[in-house]
């Protein structure tokens, strides 16, 4: 037999309720900064856009791995970018575009702590033209799977707050530093400390330092 009568019963249930709905001044915080990030990603179409940007790395690295274009190597990587844009567009099509989607998709990811300068740092380290192909292609991998994990983590967390309201509850990760994407482009040395003439014979040695006087 219950002693709580129904009308104390509906209070107690009333408490609950609103205990469960209050949030703590940083909870409300929380919740301000990720309103920020949802309108600007989720209904704005950043993250959108984003995935899109994840279909261009993955095509990128294709034509990197197949290693047909000539598009990254220690003599048209040592050549001026003005050089190349005549003699192998192909070779300037590639870096463009993994510098674009790189700076485009950090700045979903990271926010207000992203910054052009450092998005700069991280494709140089994940992109040089001047090493084998089959090298940057495992780099830009690397990054990609990074990216996209983490575009995984921020997509869980959309979700969440659309459910709840609130993000006061969510036990997953919704930010991200610079360092986590230097970390997976750094997971391996495949040409880390490898300079960018390295493995060339005397001939192509000779024929680089030949394109080098004729450009002046």
């Amino acid at each position: 037999r219950s002693f709580v009568s129904d009308l104390d019963q509906e209070k107690i249930n009333k408490l609950k309720k609103e205990n469960q709905n209050y949030l703590t001044p940083a909870q409300k915080q929380v919740d301000l900064v990720f309103a920020k990030d949802y309108s600007a990603n989720y209904v704005s179409g950043g993250a959108a856009d984003a995935r899109k940007g994840l279909s261009q790395l993955t095509d990128v690295i294709g034509r990197l791995e197949k290693g047909e274009e000539n598009l990254s190597g220690p003599i048209m990587g040592n050549m001026p970018d003005l050089y190349n844009s005549m003699a192998n567009p192909n070779m300037i099509d590639v870096k463009e575009t993994i510098s674009e989607v790189v700076q485009r998709n950090l700045r979903v990811i990271l926010g207000a702590a992203f910054t052009a300068k450092e998005g700069e740092g991280l494709i140089a380290r994940a992109y040089n033209p001047a090493l084998d192909e089959k090298i940057n292609a495992t780099r830009v991998r690397r990054l990609m799977t990074a990216m996209e994990q983490a575009l995984d983590a921020k997509d869980k967390a959309a979700q969440y707050y659309e459910d709840n309201g609130t993000m006061n509850g969510f036990k997953g990760t919704a930010n991200f530093s610079m360092s986590d994407f230097e970390g997976a482009v750094d997971s391996g040395d495949e040409g880390r400390n490898r300079r960018s003439t390295d493995g060339l014979s005397s001939a192509e040695q000779k024929e680089l330092e030949q394109l080098k006087r004729a450009l002046g």
